[in-house]
């Protein structure tokens, strides 16, 4: 009688590890699929990089003039700034291309404090305005409120 208890104990365990192990396997199986979902978007991300890698600069100058916003006023998440942040070749193409930063908009009113690449908060109109011209080198600067 010990021993068919013994045995029933065993039998269950067995099943419950039996359960166990198929969970397992479905969440491996879920897992590897979005794995190679993740994969396969990582490559196409990485292609399409490499062909925007490419490009000559004056076709990304083109580009970048096309990104800008009819009032281009300082914002890190818009053209002029954000082209400053996505790779440092197209912070250096931005840099020298005095067209993107001869407007320039100050919204009604503008106290933010922007955040440019991680690297520069402005405090005031004063910092940016200057910012803005020496960017523009000898373009004259426009100004709209």
């Amino acid at each position: 009688k010990e021993c068919q208890s013994h045995s029933s104990q065993l039998t269950a365990s067995c099943i419950q590890l039996q359960n166990e192990i198929q969970e397992l396997c479905h969440k491996f199986a879920r897992l590897n699929s979005m794995r190679l979902l993740k994969e396969k978007q990582s490559t196409q991300c990485s292609e399409m990089l490499s062909k925007i890698r490419s490009l000559p600069v004056e076709i990304l100058t083109d580009i970048f003039e096309y990104c800008m916003p009819e009032m281009p006023y300082p914002d890190s998440k818009s053209a002029p700034l954000l082209l400053c942040q996505v790779t440092s070749s197209w912070r250096q193409i931005a840099l020298h291309l005095p067209r993107l930063w001869n407007h320039l908009c100050y919204p009604f009113a503008y106290r933010a404090k922007y955040n440019i690449g991680g690297q520069l908060s402005f405090k005031s109109l004063d910092q940016i305005t200057s910012l803005w011209l020496n960017r523009s080198h000898n373009l004259p600067l426009a100004f709209s409120l």
